[in-house]
């Protein structure tokens, strides 16, 4: 488990002390992946989070409210105004985080590591519709944040509301488009890089 508690010992004034008293924060950390840390998370309350990062987690984007980060377990997204995380950050060691689920997804509303951030390539892993969607994959939690590539998918509607059906190999999904300046075609096979 894990958790934060703060003692307070207090003394009281005698002919031998003065009065005083001393507080200790103590801090257990658990320890994991990035999977892991998500376990911690399990409704719309923020909770707070100690967690030593046994993994690297990567920053495979990073905008100005928000960010993505993976470790090749799972991955989960930071929105926070300002988190200061760039493209490439990778961290390991104990970190506080905030988390909560919205609109059933894991999100990170703080995340502060000790360490310095290192450096590491952005990773993207090949997927197949199959796997995104299938009970392994438990409705996308494990891959929900993760930057995935599908190759060969065929677009089988028509775009509407910035969404279309995906399909490869007998297997179907719905793609968004977050893109404003990206389309696709019904019929058209693509391979596609995303979140």
């Amino acid at each position: 488990g894990m958790g934060y508690a703060k003692i307070t010992a207090s003394a009281e004034a005698n002919e031998t002390y003065k009065l005083g008293s001393a507080s200790y924060d103590i801090y257990v950390y658990d320890s994991g992946t990035l999977e892991d840390l998500k376990a911690y998370i399990t409704s719309t309350t923020e909770t707070e989070i100690y967690f030593d990062l046994t993994s690297n987690a990567v920053v495979t984007y990073a905008a100005t409210n928000y960010a993505y980060m993976e470790d090749g377990h799972a991955g989960i997204y930071l929105y926070k105004k300002g988190h200061g995380l760039k493209a490439g950050n990778s961290f390991t060691g104990k970190v506080k985080a905030t988390g909560m689920l919205f609109k059933d997804s894991y999100e990170l509303t703080e995340f502060i590591p000790v360490n310095t951030a290192g450096t590491a390539d952005i990773p993207v892993t090949g997927w197949t519709i199959q796997d995104l969607i299938g009970s392994d994959n438990a409705g996308y939690k494990t891959t929900e944040s993760m930057r995935v590539k599908l190759t060969g998918v065929t677009v089988t509607s028509d775009l509407a509301n910035k969404m279309c059906t995906i399909e490869q190999n007998g297997y179907s999904t719905t793609l968004y488009l977050n893109q404003t300046d990206w389309t696709v075609t019904n019929g058209t096979t693509y391979n596609i890089t995303g979140y």
